[in-house]
């Protein structure tokens, strides 16, 4: 090319590796500058914490960046995470997904919805963005929450935090509330803030704030 830089196309079943990383797919590009390394066809990334899956990933060398894009697939301990596109930040290890996501968290025992999901390893937090939807199972019974605005994990608290207009069932019971809703697993507490409204076997209750116990 006349700025110098090399393109070099792979195929016929691509593998590279790159410190703990390990890249491998159907076929490839090799782009000198900046460094960068395209796979193409049931592409993968590995290295230490995760590893993705992807129609494509485009890996940046120089800066340890992993771009995924195209029915992705990230496996890391405790947590499977879906979505039409990753972005992966190695050094700094944190992760941000956009479009259909979804996420089984097993720190939370629960599944999550949304259209945007970051996550940095380094601080144990996770945020889940645009209407946001949970889904908790376990001994036979189901929680499910919604809310307006974004849903946070918090991995060392074991919290999970939702905010503005949340809605919440379990079992029979449904609440609502205009402000926050804290699920604390360890001590399997369920907290609600403002405007709370209660609705069980056709009696409504309402309060500024609600605490029950959650059994999920």
């Amino acid at each position: 090319m006349p700025d110098g830089t090399l393109v070099k196309n792979l195929s016929g079943g691509v593998k590279a590796r790159h410190l703990d990383a390990f890249l491998e797919a159907e076929e490839g590009e090799y782009i000198s500058n900046p460094s960068e390394i395209r796979f193409y066809g049931a592409a993968s990334f590995k290295d230490s914490l995760r590893s993705l899956f992807a129609d494509t990933l485009i890996y940046h060398e120089t800066n340890l960046e992993a771009f995924a894009i195209g029915n992705v697939t990230v496996i890391e301990s405790g947590r499977l995470l879906f979505a039409d596109r990753v972005r992966y930040l190695k050094d700094l290890r944190y992760i941000e997904a956009h479009g259909n996501v979804v996420i089984e968290d097993d720190s939370t025992s629960s599944s999550i919805r949304g259209i945007k999901a970051v996550f940095n390893d380094s601080t144990g937090h996770g945020l889940i963005i645009g209407k946001p939807y949970l889904r908790k199972e376990e001994d036979g019974s189901i929680m499910t929450a919604t809310c307006a605005d974004t849903l946070e994990i918090l991995e060392e608290e074991r919290l999970i935090r939702l905010w503005r207009d949340v809605a919440v069932t379990k079992d029979s019971l449904t609440m609502t509330c205009a402000d926050t809703l804290e699920i604390f697993e360890n001590e399997k507490i369920v907290n609600l803030w403002n405007n709370v409204i209660a609705i069980q076997g056709g009696l409504e209750t309402s309060s500024e704030r609600a605490v029950f116990a959650d059994s999920t």
